[in-house]
């Protein structure tokens, strides 16, 4: 008994005492027929084999014992091996299922699996659960299998009769122009657009759908049938083919244009008109006449002030800027695949494309090096006046101890939103200085607060552009030379602590200069100087050497 580890071990065994039982009993048929005058012999020859008996019972018994216990260690380990390898099967047979059919044939190899596994294992009652289980589960998973490959199917099939329709259009109007009924034979006989459509017919049976190859057939035959008919018709009630009938000796022309409803612009105005008519009436609708300004749009890409090229640039510019900036050389590779696949916004391979090309170069360029100075001159400096005049002393310092603690965090997760609210906070209080003071009124609130942010959390310095330093310099310079220092520095100082009026007048005085200075344009940087005059903070260290305007020669297109 000791020796036992399988249940076949304990089967064995159990045999064995069956054939010892066997032997006893002919031993005591055979103790029983002999003569033995004593006959306590042979009693106690009687009772030692009954003692035997008992041993072997007991045995049996242990046997047995052993084979049920044996059995369940087994049977547990055999079931799991099975589910295991029927989990498998059912894998690959989903791998495999590439039709409804397929899948109605898999479904039932692994049922009669599954009707095997639970003969086998009838007597345990836990197993018998899970294979329930089971059954339920690979029914579930087949059908949706099978219902997922109808869908597709029958999406499939939709798409291709709709592609048919759309080539037996075509074909409808292509035999509209032929004149001969040979013509419209061979037409039919070897054009590619009937090929294709044959070619559909077929993909439609080989899909099993017969109703709808059976149902574009038909239309091809009657296409056919009745290009023939119309063109005999028309020959035989048309004068030469034109459109002219003749009804003996009289004939009448024919308007054979398709009544539609269209909108025509006429006078710089937008009509209703039915074509082949002379009917023309105004439309009034108001929020249709408020597009006027688009009427003679004919692209989305381009108007009287936008170059499709310039937008092509932007629309890259601001959505692949990452990728561009590592194209390697690849750069008009790049934008020519783009313009490739926007054929609404109507480009011209090697004129649309390398001009935006170059165009997006230079915003690149621009990019990686004039920093914050890709917000306008404006911009800053309504946020610089803003910054040192606007705010209560505790509130700057309670800004600046978040925008530095921004500023660390913002090195370790660059990608962070978590300090949004400070930005928020700022345009609020950008909105009261414009409103309080009426400087840079028309200036962007949000724009001075993601510029005041974006600079803050890295220095309490704020950027200078190079124009603005040059006209600041060539400013001063000329009140030198004019020997006018004094009198602009006194007028200046009479209205201190008002500097709102302060920066006006230094406003004035800037404008005055630039208005009339033939050395450099300075416009759009006025501002920018006259809030440096203001602060008199200037330091050359902050300047920013790199222009912000880039001149871009040999464009190929020939937008104003």
């Amino acid at each position: 008994l000791a020796k036992i580890q399988t249940a076949t071990q304990a089967k064995e065994l159990e045999s064995n005492i069956e054939q010892i039982g066997k032997e006893l009993e002919l031993l005591i048929e055979i103790v029983s027929n002999l003569k033995i005058e004593d006959a306590t012999q042979t009693t106690r020859i009687i009772d030692n084999i009954s003692g035997m008996y008992a041993g072997m019972n007991q045995v049996k018994a242990a046997a047995k014992k052993a084979q049920k216990s044996l059995m369940g260690t087994e049977a547990v380990a055999e079931f799991n091996a099975q589910l295991k390898l029927l989990d498998q099967g059912i894998i690959n047979y989903l791998d495999i299922a590439d039709s409804p059919q397929k899948c109605d044939e898999y479904l039932t190899k692994l049922m009669v699996q599954l009707e095997e596994l639970e003969s086998k294992f009838v007597d345990f009652d836990e197993f018998i659960i899970k294979v329930t289980e089971k059954r339920e589960e690979v029914y579930a998973v087949f059908e949706g299998r099978k219902n997922e490959l109808l869908e597709a199917r029958n999406n499939r099939t939709s798409a291709l009769q709709n592609a048919a329709e759309r080539i037996l259009n075509g074909i409808r109007n292509r035999v509209k122009s032929i004149k001969e009924v040979n013509e419209i034979n061979g037409f039919f006989a070897a054009d590619l657009m009937i090929d294709k459509v044959r070619n559909i017919i077929a993909q439609l049976n080989e899909l099993e759908d017969s109703n709808k190859a059976n149902a574009i057939q038909t239309q091809l035959k009657t296409l056919r049938e009745e290009a023939i008919r119309q063109l005999r018709d028309k020959q035989d009630l048309f004068v030469d083919g034109q459109n002219v009938i003749r009804f003996g000796r009289h004939k009448f022309s024919v308007n054979v244009q398709p009544l539609d409803l269209t909108i025509v612009q006429d006078n710089g105005a937008m009509k209703f008109h039915l074509t082949g008519t002379n009917f023309y009436d105004n439309i009034n609708d108001e929020e249709f006449l408020a597009t006027k300004d688009v009427w003679k749009q004919s692209v989305v890409s381009e108007n009287a002030q936008v170059y499709r090229a310039e937008y092509l640039a932007y629309q890259l510019f601001n959505s692949e800027r990452d990728a561009l900036l590592n194209a390697n050389g690849q750069l008009l590779n790049h934008v020519q695949q783009a313009a490739s696949t926007r054929y609404q916004e109507a480009y011209t391979k090697g004129i649309h494309d390398e001009d935006a090309a170059k165009i997006l170069a230079a915003l690149l360029q621009l990019s990686k090096e004039i920093d914050l100075l890709c917000f306008a001159p404006e911009v800053r400096a309504c946020a610089s006046v803003f910054w040192a005049n606007h705010l209560a002393e505790a509130q700057k310092e309670l800004f600046k101890k978040q925008l530095k603690s921004a500023g660390t965090l913002l090195k370790i997760f660059p990608d962070t939103h978590e300090f949004d609210f400070i930005i928020t906070e700022l345009e609020q209080q950008v909105e009261s200085f414009q409103n309080e003071t009426a400087l840079f009124a028309a200036i962007s609130a949000t724009k001075v607060a993601q510029y005041l942010f974006r600079e803050l959390v890295r220095s309490n310095a704020f950027i200078i552009s190079a124009p603005a330093a040059r006209l600041y310099e060539a400013f001063l310079k000329y009140l030198k030379e004019k020997k006018s220092t004094r009198q602009y520095e006194q007028s200046v100082q009479e209205l201190d602590g008002h500097f709102v009026e302060q920066f006006q007048l230094i406003r004035k005085w800037v404008n005055a200069y630039a208005a009339q200075s033939k050395a450099e344009d300075f416009a759009g940087y006025e501002n920018e100087a006259a809030a440096l005059l203001l602060q008199k903070d200037f330091d050359k260290k902050r300047v920013i050497s790199t222009e912000t305007t880039i001149e871009i020669s040999d464009l190929h297109g020939a937008h104003a």
